[in-house]
C-alpha cells in the first residue's frame, strides 16, 4: 500500500501554482498529471478547476505525494474550501516579484481556516534581483503566515530551489490530519 501525502498549491493568481506543480512532477517521475486541460484554462493561460499530480516521495519506495492545483481566483475559492478537506498541508506559492497581493492574503486566510501546516514557496526568485527585497518580503510572510513550517526560495522555471521543496514535503507525514475531528466547518448555502 502506499503512503499518500496531499499537498494543496494556493496563491494568487499568476503567482506560479501550475508551473510549481510541473515541476515537481517532472524532476520527480513517473507523474500522473492534469495541468489545465480544459479548453477555457488553456486560452485563458489560468487555472480554472482543480488540477491533480502525483510523484514519488524520496526515501521509502512506498510514499507519494499528491499535488492538488488550487485556481486563485477568488470566485473559486469554495472549490478549493472543498479540497481542503483532503490535505495534509498547503504549499502557498507566492510571486517574489510581486509580493503579497490579493489572493496571497485571500488564501493565508484560507491557511488559517483550514489549519494545515504550511509551506511557503516564494516562487520567481529569478526576477528579483534585491536580497534585501527578498529578505524583507521573507520577513513579512513570516508575520503573517502563523507558524510556517519553511520559507523556501524557489524558480519553478530554472529549477532552483525545487528539490529543498521536496524535502520539506518528504518530511510530512501521511495522512497528517484527521477528517473526523477536523476543525474545519463548511456552511451549506443551498441544498439540491
Amino acid at each position: 500500500m502506499i503512503a499518500n501525502v496531499n499537498v494543496a498549491l494556493m496563491g494568487h493568481v499568476d503567482a506560479g501554482k501550475t508551473s510549481i506543480a510541473r515541476a515537481l512532477s517532472a524532476a520527480h517521475s513517473p507523474s500522473t498529471a492534469s495541468f489545465d486541460r480544459s479548453p477555457q484554462s488553456t486560452q485563458r493561460g489560468i487555472t480554472l478547476d482543480l488540477g491533480f499530480s502525483a510523484f514519488p516521495l524520496p526515501g521509502p519506495s512506498d510514499r507519494q505525494c499528491t499535488l492538488v492545483d488550487c485556481p486563485g481566483h477568488a470566485a473559486l475559492f469554495r472549490m478549493v474550501l472543498g479540497a481542503g478537506s483532503i490535505v495534509d498541508a498547503v504549499v502557498l506559492v507566492v510571486d517574489a516579484a510581486a509580493g503579497v497581493q490579493t489572493q496571497t492574503a485571500e488564501c493565508i486566510v484560507l491557511c488559517a481556516v483550514l489549519r494545515r501546516p504550511v509551506i511557503v514557496c516564494l516562487n520567481k526568485v529569478e526576477l528579483v534581483g534585491d536580497r534585501e527585497r527578498l529578505d524583507s518580503l521573507r520577513v513579512r510572510i513570516q508575520r503573517v503566515v502563523e507558524r510556517p513550517l519553511a520559507v523556501i526560495e524557489v524558480s519553478a522555471k530554472t529549477g532552483l530551489g525545487i528539490d529543498k521543496l521536496v524535502e520539506t514535503i518528504a518530511a510530512l507525514p501521511e495522512n497528517g490530519h484527521d477528517n473526523a475531528t477536523s476543525p474545519l466547518l463548511l456552511v451549506i448555502d443551498h441544498a439540491f
